[in-house]
């Protein structure tokens, strides 16, 4: 059966597809349909672990960088830059965006199924229309939070049914109500008009970007954000009637405008909007980059428009150069890249990607305690393609994950191998990237992985790195407990980048950390630095007695300087460089070569404060990242200054107005606070050896209430002022967590909400949730609406809801306890019958000022 056949307008396609949800039809469903039909593509989209999942796929048609598996989120973010036609991606945009597919599938008109098209690039070059079909539901066999795809050729139908050109059909006059511009598919037009009437003008098309603008809406508030999209929108309506071109706005803070080429008048666009910026905020991060490409003689504007996108691109990359003119270097580089990336997936198929093993060993005995499996790409004509080619672009596009699992695979494979062969194996490490994290749920993956080839935990060793443990320290330390819970060993990679402290580590679990022995490699000019810097983060290490292994380790003198630094682990060619996996084999076969101890650490002696004071040992930046935020505090009259501060005292504090707020600090106290900051500093000047510790009430500038815990020690007078040193840590999140539990616990009901004022804002945060059952909705869905501030969509009628939101907001504000019965609709539309209690409370974390308690009647 095919499924061109039976393709029609939209208004038919509606009909016909309707056919299959009929009360008649019970003998033949529409999966039954879709999985009989002659189609391209099938998979799965799992929401639950954000995995596309293939079923089956047409060889050679459609350009697809996906082999069995990939993050969903990355290859949405692939599809839509690199396949989908540029006029098609709000089309696609509003099918398949991961934020909201769920939803507008359960809001449609016909049960669990969604449609689309567009148009897709085949990997000769070329775009083909596409049906694009999704079913949800259990009557469909799908479990929640699985969504079925099925991709059709539909481009027989748009030809035959095209009775007009497509340019003639759509008119031009759309334009976006906050910029003035006009929207894509309009744009598009109306520039292939403007060239074709003015075919002697040389012509190009500009793609403008905000760097960071989610933030810049985050921090300054949507208004300010929307203000400075109409400001952009109206510099380029000037533009485009002094030069008789044509400007669009795509959604988010992406805007092109086609204009004739001239010599810096990009440079002059680039200057106007980077003012417009600054009025909203000094920052270097919120800069615009703009992207310029030539219209060649008969080059189609999507062309251009698609290598304008390649040059801001390009041009996000420096703060220097915001402006990039699209050329021969750039294209080049972008074909290569999704030549490599294209040869790559091909080559896993094939089997041409293996993993060396690069021994581990102890420097006193020479012994093998692990390895580490390092990719590699082997052609069948025996040529290997360095992974520093390929690792940066799986990673730059998002498909490293592809790499990675196949590589975890590999590698337990083998290890299961070595155990039936009768060998001493040792552990062997493989990477996590910072995409995997996101993407895999890896706990659960890995113990699959081990069950399946029948291995213990024990012999994988799991390497993250420093960088990824500095951005999202409390995800990742939650996932090494529970990995380590579970029996394998976890690494930090690359400690000592740029990142480590003696708090991050404290705070996380891992069995070891690894180092690179760049320092030992600098020229005569700064290898003393690196020695120095090298010593002080093997003692940082060392003090809470964690094993280290150096890596990169070249020569004999490298090995014995690090010896008698106390490390004892190297990895490196000095002993090994990373080998075939037969090689390795044959190493291990013999029991002696084989240290199975696993990695001993000998505690490190007493730290002499005193050391701290070498200037010639410990550097500035060195001494910041050991302490943490400190600051100098001075008290006189009452009155507290500061009198300096480290850079990780002002990153904590995040407070930009900082240099206004040093003078009589003690005003900044939250109310009834001031007492007891001024009592900390009496505590450490009676307790000059311990000093004092506690927490005092802060408000930002924004007004926001932030919770400090204090350590201080008193240093004595001078100049008439009673001097103190003090570190200091972020304690709000802790401390409101458990005002949060206190709360929970004083209530019974299975549903509470803590209704919280934030800056002139009502924030409403979800703490226990038992209504999925009612709703249908998760917990995350139920939240969202509150964030989004769509709760408005559980109600039968806007108007209802705004009545309602008018009269409790009264009563909140009047600090009453008031209850209210409601009906509410579930995803289906279904009607749920719920009683809402809302209870003020104490100010304890001077933000959450009512419980709301939501039950099912």
């Amino acid at each position: 059966m095919s499924l061109e056949n039976s393709m029609f307008s939209k208004k038919k396609r509606d009909a016909f597809y309707r056919l299959f949800f009929s009360k008649e039809n019970t003998d033949f469903s529409l999966v039954d349909f879709l999985n009989d039909s002659s189609c391209d593509e099938i998979a799965d989209i799992d929401l639950n672990h954000d995995l596309f999942k293939q079923i089956s796929h047409r060889e050679g048609k459609y350009f697809v960088p996906v082999i069995d598996s990939a993050s969903y989120r990355s290859l949405y973010s692939f599809t839509r830059r690199y396949i989908v036609h540029p006029d098609d991606v709000a089309s696609y945009d509003d099918l398949m965006d991961p934020d909201h597919i769920e939803e507008r599938i359960a809001n449609s008109e016909l049960p669990h199924f969604r449609y689309g098209q567009f148009r897709y690039k085949l990997q000769s070059g070329e775009y083909r229309y596409v049906e694009q079909c999704l079913v949800t539901g259990k009557e469909n066999g799908l479990d929640k939070g699985i969504i079925r795809l099925y991709v059709f050729d539909a481009e027989n139908r748009f030809k035959r049914d095209a009775n007009t050109s497509y340019d003639d059909v759509t008119p031009v006059n759309d334009r976006d109500t906050l910029t003035g511009l006009l929207e894509s598919k309009s744009f598009f037009r109306q520039a292939k008009r403007i060239v074709n009437n003015s075919p002697n003008q040389e012509w190009c098309i500009a793609s403008i970007d905000i760097s960071k603008f989610t933030i810049l809406t985050q921090w300054y508030g949507q208004d300010v954000g929307n203000r400075l999209l109409s400001d952009i929108g109206h510099i380029l309506l000037e533009l485009e009637k002094r030069y008789h071109g044509v400007s669009g706005y795509f959604g988010l803070d992406n805007f092109s405008i086609l204009l004739p080429f001239i010599n810096n008048l990009f440079t002059v666009l680039f200057d106007e909007i980077k003012e417009q910026i600054s009025k909203t905020s000094s920052s270097s991060a919120f800069l615009p980059a703009i992207g310029v490409a030539k219209l060649e003689k008969n080059e189609d504007i999507f062309d251009a428009f698609d290598h304008s996108n390649a040059a801001t691109n390009n041009a996000k990359k420096s703060l220097r150069d915001r402006v990039c003119i699209y050329g021969p270097e750039l294209q080049s580089g972008l074909e290569k890249e999704m030549q490599i990336l294209t040869d790559f997936m091909q080559a896993l198929k094939n089997n041409e990607i293996t993993f060396y093993l690069q021994p581990q060993c102890r420097i006193s005995s020479k012994s093998i305690v692990g390895a580490e499996a390092l990719a590699r790409w082997v052609k069948p004509n025996g040529e290997i393609v360095s992974p520093g080619v390929f690792v940066p672009l799986l990673e730059k596009h998002g498909f490293v994950i592809d790499l990675d699992k196949y590589l975890w695979e590999k590698v337990c494979a083998i290890q299961h191998s070595f155990i039936k062969k009768g060998y001493h194996t040792v552990p062997i490490s493989i990477n996590i990237s910072q995409v995997d994290i996101f993407s895999v749920n890896l706990v659960d993956h890995f113990l699959e992985l081990t069950k399946k080839y029948d291995i213990p935990p024990s012999l994988i060793k799991l390497e993250i790195t420093e960088s990824a443990y500095a951005e999202s320290t409390s995800i990742i330390a939650d996932l090494v407990d529970k990995l380590k819970e579970k029996g394998f060993m976890v690494l930090m990679d690359d400690f000592g980048s740029g990142y480590s402290s003696l708090n991050m580590l404290s705070s996380l679990q891992v069995d070891a950390i690894k180092l690179d022995a760049m320092f030992l490699r600098m020229d005569e000019d700064y290898l003393d630095k690196g020695i120095h810097i090298l010593e002080s983060v093997v003692n940082m290490a060392k003090i809470i007695s964690l094993p280290i292994v150096v890596e990169g380790v070249e020569n004999k003198k490298q090995c014995d300087f690090l010896e008698g630094l106390g490390c004892r682990y190297i990895q490196g060619y000095y002993f090994y460089k990373p080998m075939p996996i037969a090689d390795y084999e044959k190493l291990i076969k013999d029991p002696k070569n084989i240290d199975d101890r696993g990695f001993v650490v000998k505690r490190n002696e007493q730290l002499r404060i005193r050391e701290f004071l070498d200037k010639n040992i410990y550097s500035d930046n060195m001494l910041n990242n050991i302490i943490g935020p400190v600051a100098f505090y001075s008290l006189k009259d009452g009155h507290v200054d500061i009198e300096r501060f480290n850079e990780q005292f002002y990153e904590i504090l995040d407070m930009p107005e900082m240099d206004t707020r040093l003078i009589n600090i003690e005003q900044y106290a939250a109310d009834g606070e001031q007492e007891h900051f001024l009592e900390l500093f009496k505590q450490a000047m009676d307790d000059k050896l311990n000093g004092s510790v506690g927490f005092t009430l802060f408000k930002s500038p924004k007004g926001a209430i932030v919770s400090l815990m204090m350590h201080l020690y008193y240093l004595g007078d001078k100049e008439g002022k009673k001097r103190f040193y003090g570190s200091v840590s972020n304690s709000s999140e802790l401390m409101e967590t458990k005002q949060q539990l206190s709360l929970i616990s004083s209530f019974s009901s299975e549903t509470i909400i803590f209704l919280r004022k934030y800056n002139e804002d009502w924030l409403f945060a979800v703490s226990s949730y038992s209504l999925g059952g009612d709703l249908q909705l998760n917990k995350e869905e139920f939240q969202d609406l509150f964030d989004k501030k769509q709760i408005y969509k559980l109600f039968a009628s806007r108007t209802y809801f705004d009545s309602l939101y008018k009269k409790t907001s009264s009563m909140v504000k009047e600090n009453q306890t008031f209850s209210l019965t409601l009906k509410l609709l579930n995803r289906y539309r279904e009607i749920v019958a719920v009683n809402v209690k809302f209870t003020p409370v104490p100010d304890q974390s001077k933000n959450i000022k009512y419980i709301i308690q939501i039950v099912s009647r």
